[in-house]
């Protein structure tokens, strides 16, 4: 409802796999919890990005594993169990939008532990689990950090293909984590999308770019922060910006609210980027974005 209030058309929710399968049967109790929140959605007409992350120990593309380990988790599944709960999914969820393959994987040991090979032989895997579900649902590969563009064009020499878009993080920080206003000329945000967009038009790549994750931490935050004002313009700015490039096709910022405890004085910063607080009392950027949408008119989906 709040997020709805606030122009939102579009929400990204992340689905654990690992522990919606936890072993070959599915968890009725996560079922259930994912079941709410597509409801939820469906009152409030919000489309729905589900992103599929975590590989359970049973699924891995070197055999199983069990008991689960980070590096099981973000290890390569095999192709064709994540095409066949791709599309159990989808046929569960047939109303969802689209359907993103995993979360940056180009950042390392971090969300993805397989090769770029394995990673785009997921994205193929999601695509044919999607057409055989039938429901016509966008596929989006692959959450890409920043300015991924030498990692996706590993991702094309390795075959991957049918997609329907290309999902990126377009953070405007420096490498060295300081955030940097988006409307400045040659801004990460800027470059990142702009970049992005130039290689995938060189592999003849014509689906779209969604903007899955951008934000702004508000103080206090380490390793860099901003004033609630500075933040709020921010994250408005990234919105104008992506408004010039005919070729985004949807904005979800990180994150509807924040998850960093209010006595903790020096969370991470990602626990901080919320548009609400912890409690889902607005922030100043909330505001702030629902004006940029109005004078906008944005006729694509956003916010999230």
């Amino acid at each position: 409802e709040v997020a709805r209030g606030g122009g939102a058309n579009l929400l990204r929710f992340h689905l654990d796999w690992s522990q919606l399968q936890p072993g070959l049967a599915v968890d009725h109790n996560y079922q259930a919890r994912v079941d709410q929140v597509m409801a939820w959605a469906a009152a409030y007409h919000i489309k729905v990005i589900l992103n599929l992350v975590g590989t359970p120990c049973w699924a891995p593309a070197s055999g199983p594993s069990c008991p689960l380990t980070h590096d099981v988790m973000f290890s390569a599944p095999r192709p064709d169990i994540f095409q066949a709960t791709t599309k159990y999914l989808l046929k569960r969820y047939p109303s969802v939008f689209a359907f993103e393959v995993w979360n940056e994987p180009n950042l390392g040991s971090t969300f993805w532990l397989g090769s770029p090979a394995e990673f785009a032989a997921t994205v193929n895997a999601a695509v044919a689990g999607a057409n055989a579900a039938g429901v016509g649902t966008k596929v989006l590969a692959a959450g890409l950090f920043m300015d991924g563009s030498g990692y996706l064009q590993q991702l094309y020499d390795a075959g991957m293909r049918g997609q329907d878009g290309i999902s990126l993080h377009p953070y405007s920080m420096t490498s060295s984590g300081v955030w940097v206003n988006p409307s400045a000329r040659r801004s990460p945000f800027g470059r990142a999308i702009e970049n992005t967009h130039r290689l995938m038009r060189r592999n003849d790549d014509h689906g779209g770019l969604w903007l899955t994750e951008f934000g702004f931490a508000t103080c206090p935050a380490r390793p860099q922060c901003l004033s609630d004002s500075r933040a709020a313009t921010y994250l408005a700015n990234s919105y104008r910006v992506a408004a010039r490039y005919r070729y985004v096709k949807g904005l979800t910022a990180f994150s509807m609210r924040d998850y960093a405890d209010p006595q903790d004085r020096n969370p991470a910063w990602d626990l901080r980027s919320g548009i609400l607080h912890q409690d889902l009392s607005p922030k100043p950027a909330y505001r702030k974005v629902k004006s940029a949408l109005r004078r906008l008119r944005w006729n694509r989906v956003a916010l999230g």
